[in-house]
């Protein structure tokens, strides 16, 4: 899935969007949390994400669609709450 949301990504900016080493990392979560944990932890991850954004919006701070942010850390963050949470919805 984030092997498609990277090819799309790459398609339509022309640039990279995603590393190899977010999906060896998902890999890794899938190994931790069971596959079941997977959509939880992309979830935790994508809303630590957005909140980072929001964040930096509500402060005034300038955000731009050049500017990077790794996933990798959200992703970490997703993996450690479905390790002590459990995946949503079970």
């Amino acid at each position: 899935m984030l092997w498609g949301i990277a090819a799309l990504y790459r398609r339509t900016r022309g640039r990279e969007g995603l590393g190899g080493g977010d999906f060896r990392l998902l890999a890794a979560a899938g190994a931790w949390t069971g596959w079941m944990g997977l959509p939880s932890v992309l979830l935790w991850a994508s809303v630590a994400g957005l909140s980072l954004v929001l964040a930096r919006l509500v402060l005034k701070q300038p955000v731009s669609a050049e500017d990077r942010l790794p996933f990798g850390v959200f992703l970490a963050l997703g993996i450690w709450m479905t390790w002590l949470y459990g995946p949503l919805g079970l």
